[in-house]
């Protein structure tokens, strides 16, 4: 239960959570545009048809709003879930993981074409990662000590965060891949999610590191309607 694991794409609920915490704040609405916040992706562009190098392009018919990030309607993407392998080569080329700055992320990700308009279509993708930089700026906090004070600490959550201490590295799960003899060897963490302070992104859509136990908590909060233990995160009507 105290193994230390990438909760990989389950980061995005604790990222969903922050984010309706601050619609609970009045900090903003659902519709709101998130450029109204994120400046660096009003012009972002929709991609139409063409290559990587000769993208065919147009404009935005509506803006991305928090709702289309929240419901993955907004148009982003991974590269694995890109319709084409000209869309995945675009996403990859933009290396939107290295830095540890979520500002310098938007600016590579303001480059990368939508894959449809917002709200036109469904397609899984890095839209928590920009909800983690909506936080941030909403809040005036990095987005981890946002998660630290508002979700983590009041649940008791003692090993989650972006970061894995020094001295918790032996609890940590290793990430493997099948090796050439079908045995399994050591291999380094898929979407950058390292361990150590300061090397990566806070990245809201797969950064977070838990245990079994914490997330437990976490679950429980929101099987209670947003509350645990008498520390309440979220409204019943916001969980409803």
């Amino acid at each position: 239960r105290d193994t230390i694991c990438r909760a990989y794409s389950m980061s995005k609920i604790i990222t969903c959570v922050a984010t309706l915490m601050l619609l609970e704040d009045g900090r903003f609405n659902l519709d709101d545009p998130v450029a109204t916040f994120l400046p660096e992706l009003k012009d972002m562009k929709v991609w139409t048809g063409g290559t990587a190098d000769a993208p065919q392009l147009e404009p935005l018919k509506r803006p991305i709003t928090i709702k289309h990030l929240l419901t993955h309607t907004s148009g982003l993407f991974y590269d694995f879930s890109a319709p084409n392998a000209e869309l995945a080569k675009l996403w990859r080329d933009a290396d939107l993981w290295s830095g540890s700055s979520l500002t310098n992320f938007l600016v590579k990700l303001a480059k990368v074409p939508l894959v449809h308009q917002p709200g036109d279509a469904y397609t899984y993708g890095i839209n928590q990662d920009v909800q983690g930089a909506l936080i941030e700026r909403v809040s005036g906090q990095t987005f981890g000590a946002f998660l630290e004070e508002r979700i983590f600490r009041p649940l008791g959550l003692k090993d989650t965060g972006f970061d894995v201490p020094p001295e918790k590295m032996s609890r940590l799960a290793k990430t493997y891949k099948h090796g050439p003899a079908g045995r399994f060897v050591e291999e380094k963490p898929m979407l950058e999610a390292w361990p150590e302070q300061g090397r990566d992104l806070e990245a809201g859509g797969s950064g977070i590191f838990s245990t079994a136990g914490d997330f437990a908590r976490f679950a429980q909060m929101l099987c209670n309607g947003g509350t645990l233990e008498c520390k309440r995160i979220l409204g019943r009507k916001t969980v409803e």
